[in-house]
């Protein structure tokens, strides 16, 4: 693998880290709330309102097409309501198949 593959393959890994972070929250609004959705962020324009970050910056991040800087990802953990040790387990714990799985459904979009 040369640099620029496992730079894509890095920023892949996050962004399917935090779109399951997301997915988590959707799945928890909708139980708690059905009808409305309110409570943690689980969208872009929700974490875009919180984090002062662009929406388009939140899609880059979720689609691989940009890198994150460090302070950025603390910002949109903060926003979703986990922290980098819960980050860091759903991080690890993305398996070679789930990210593969991820990088082709991006190419396919």
């Amino acid at each position: 693998m040369n640099e620029e593959e496992g730079l894509y393959w890095i920023k892949c890994r996050y962004a399917l880290a935090l779109r399951k972070l997301i997915s988590k929250n959707k799945a928890a609004n909708r139980h708690l709330h059905p009808s409305s959705f309110p409570g943690i962020d689980d969208s872009y324009d929700k974490l875009s309102s919180s984090t002062g970050l662009r929406k388009a910056t939140i899609s880059d991040i979720i689609n691989a097409k940009s890198e994150m800087k460090t302070y950025t990802l603390y910002r949109v953990l903060h926003a979703l309501g986990y922290n980098l040790t819960q980050f860091g387990k759903i991080f690890d714990a993305i398996t070679e198949a789930e990210l593969h799985e991820y990088m082709r459904s991006l190419k396919n979009n």
